[in-house]
């Protein structure tokens, strides 16, 4: 967790904004968010829903359907929408202004590749810790699998920061490289052969990672993508992972924050709020 001079600020609003009050922040949100005859636009605050809303009408976008629980937010040619709540794995990550179309699937070479890696790597660790003496578990394939889950989010935390290092010049030079048009599928594979990513390249590894482990049962609890948008201020995501008997833990790799709301500060309280992200999010 960070420590009290390195609390949640994103890295688009002004310094002085994280000196104001939560119901200051919340005044200014909710300022940005009314429509002309004054009422409140939620959608204006939820990258995917302004995502939908650009697509209406596009031939390769198909609406949200009862009959798809998989898709709350509509299809892109073929592939579910990835938006708060959803599944990453098979899907399809759509900016609220054009830009590439982040897809990702389990059969994934290089996703394969990292999750042999992490779990190799993990699994050295735990027959080291165990060797010594600091670690305790009962030895079968159960007991295995338990001590495995046990603090992954943190492990997966620092995986991500290491195979998708934050930085922002880097990863637009990537999509402009290949001379792609805006909303164009683009591999996550690319961005992790360039070793680089913003908070949604980095999320969407980080909870990718979580699906393709808890596919072969190495993971306890669920881990899910946020996202909102602040108009004029700034486009955020980050992952959440709950577990029962257990409060709600944030991962945000590119503010570099893991922990709980309580120990982000007011702005990452606000941000970070799930039902606020659920009511960011389309219907």
């Amino acid at each position: 967790m960070k420590s009290e001079s390195h609390m949640f600020h994103p890295r688009l609003v002004d310094e002085l904004f994280g000196h104001k009050s939560e119901k200051e922040i919340t005044e200014t949100f909710a300022g940005t968010g009314r429509s002309v005859n004054g009422s409140f636009d939620r959608s204006r605050f939820s990258n995917t829903a302004i995502a939908m809303e650009r697509l209406s009408g596009h031939a390769d976008y198909c609406l949200p359907h009862a009959s798809d629980p998989l898709a709350p937010y509509g299809r892109f040619r073929g592939r579910h929408i990835i938006g708060t709540g959803t599944r990453v794995l098979g899907g399809v990550y759509l900016g609220h202004r054009p830009r590439e179309a982040i897809v990702l699937d389990a059969s994934s070479v290089v996703l394969q590749s990292c999750l042999k890696s992490f779990v190799a790597d993990r699994l050295n660790l735990m027959r080291t810790k165990f060797v010594h003496g600091d670690l305790t578990l009962d030895v079968n394939q159960q007991g295995v699998m338990r001590a495995f889950a046990t603090d992954l989010p943190q492990a997966l935390f620092e995986f991500t920061l290491a195979c998708l290092p934050y930085h922002e010049h880097k990863t637009a030079e990537v999509f402009r490289r290949t001379s792609l048009p805006p909303d164009s599928e683009l591999a996550l594979d690319v961005y992790l052969e360039a070793r680089t990513g913003v908070c949604r390249h980095m999320v969407l590894f980080l909870v990718g990672m979580f699906e393709l482990l808890a596919k072969i049962g190495l993971t306890q609890g669920s881990m899910s993508v946020c996202r909102c948008y602040i108009p004029n201020l700034f486009s955020h995501a980050w992952a959440r992972f709950e577990r029962e008997g257990s409060d709600p833990l944030i991962l945000d790799p590119a503010q570099n924050f893991i922990g709980s709301m309580e120990n982000a500060g007011e702005m990452g309280k606000f941000v970070y709020d799930h039902e606020l992200a659920k009511f960011f999010s389309a219907e």
